[in-house]
């Protein structure tokens, strides 16, 4: 069943902000409230250079750590009031390594890039890779020759080789293909031009141009590329390298950075719930009702001002914002997400997580009832427990569920009868 919620209005120092959101975050428990109740009478919005601070130091941590692995899951020894100061020093400090750090950002995104081309080229090459000639030729017309290389059906190939014939042009296929063929069209500049375009045009010609980087044979040019993309290659590692050796000196700095954002993070979440007026602030939002003696005895230990916390139940007008705070029990938390699934239950709804944990286990003990593939369920969500976490309980539970029904069907890795099943077992006696 949800928890009864109720709505807190905290009245503090603006100065003492930063400490109080820390409190509320400590509770994992608090939910802002966004709507302005009391636009008119605070219009201020506090802490603006602080969460400009915050957003700025956070770009240009997750942008350093593109190019120098930074640890996801840091733990935090001891909560601390970020002040402005140290935040203001971090940003500059990120600011700093940043500069340094986007020159190889850069290196790799021209090497990228000119990975990018020899893709490109490589698939254009892939058109004429059949051809034994300098492509150079074939890309604009001499002064005596035309030179046409494209696409055409494989149908339409004899057709057109004759309807060439009749416009002076010669027609050499060099590479046949599925549905198409690959041919090469050359004949005297000026002769029957125009009837030779209306001839392309009939059979279904499609030009194939020749980019201009191309100016060898389609053998010499693959190796070439090839040669070139081992040189990138190359090049990259050691990039990585040079990368790694410079990071190194201040890996540690970089994850104190993380702890030092995510303690400056609970204020920032608190953005669209505080509001101000001169020195005083105050912040709203929804809390457990069970958990508001626990928030207040922790503010009167934290905050150095005096404060003032009022709350009250939810207003009839007002249930459809209170948000849903269900109580989970650890042995429930796998099923929490495959309820998330089907939507999230409204404040004063029944939560079914009880009751779809009990039934699925159930439902699929009945589906996979072995008393074997059960087991090796079972062993394998225990083996892999620290990597499943808290779905290793439900690989447990549902590998019990299956062998408990196997031993009520009588069967092992699928063969039925090599136990006597227990609902008959009874019936021997």
């Amino acid at each position: 069943m949800q928890r009864l919620m109720k709505h807190l209005r905290l009245l503090v120092l603006t100065e003492d902000l930063p400490r109080a959101s820390l409190v509320l975050a400590e509770t994992e428990s608090f939910q802002p409230d966004p709507r302005p109740l009391y636009e008119s009478e605070f219009p201020e919005l506090p802490g603006r250079h602080y969460r400009d601070l915050y957003q700025q130091a956070r770009s240009r941590l997750d942008k350093i750590g593109k190019l120098v692995p930074i640890p996801e899951g840091v733990d935090i020894p001891e909560n601390h009031v970020v002040e402005t100061a140290e935040l203001q020093a971090l940003n500059d400090w990120l600011g700093e390594i940043w500069n340094e750090c986007s020159s190889y950002e850069e290196d790799f995104r021209t090497l990228n890039d000119e990975v990018r081309l020899i893709n490109e080229q490589e698939s254009a090459l892939a058109n004429f890779a059949n051809l034994n000639v300098n492509l150079s030729t074939l890309r604009t017309k001499t002064r005596f020759l035309d030179f046409y290389v494209g696409i055409v059906p494989r149908d339409h190939l004899r057709q057109l080789e004759g309807a060439v014939g009749l416009a002076e042009h010669l027609l050499f296929p060099y590479l046949v293909s599925g549905d198409q063929a690959h041919v090469v069209i050359v004949g005297p500049c000026g002769v029957k031009e125009a009837q030779l375009t209306a001839v392309l045009d009939a059979a279904g010609f499609q030009n194939l141009p020749i980019p201009p980087g191309m100016a060898n044979e389609p053998a010499k040019l693959q190796a070439e590329l090839t040669a070139r993309r081992s040189e990138i290659q190359d090049t990259r590692e050691t990039l990585k390298a040079t990368l790694a050796t410079w990071g190194s000196g201040f890996r540690g700095r970089l994850e104190q950075a993380q702890r030092t954002l995510a303690l400056a993070e609970p204020f920032v979440n608190l953005d669209p719930s505080i509001r101000s007026l001169g020195p005083l602030a105050f912040v709203i939002g929804w809390a457990p009702a069970q958990t508001v003696r626990a928030i207040e005895a922790r503010l009167h230990e934290r905050l150095v001002h005096p404060f003032l916390l009022e709350t009250r139940a939810p207003l009839a007008e007002e249930r459809a914002h209170v948000p849903t705070l269900v109580s989970r029990h650890r042995l429930l938390a796998p099923f929490v997400s495959l309820v998330g699934q089907y939507g999230v239950p409204r404040y004063g709804e029944i939560d079914p997580t009880v009751l779809f944990a009990v039934t699925f286990i159930l439902m699929f003990g009945m589906m996979f009832g072995d008393v074997g593939q059960g087991a090796v369920i079972t062993l394998a969500a225990w083996m892999g427990r620290r990597r499943l976490k808290q779905f290793a309980l439900f690989g447990i539970l549902a590998g019990l569920s299956s062998m408990t029904f196997g031993f009520l069907f009588g069967s092992i890795f699928g063969y039925e009868q090599v136990i006597t099943p227990l609902w008959i077992a009874p019936l021997s006696d």
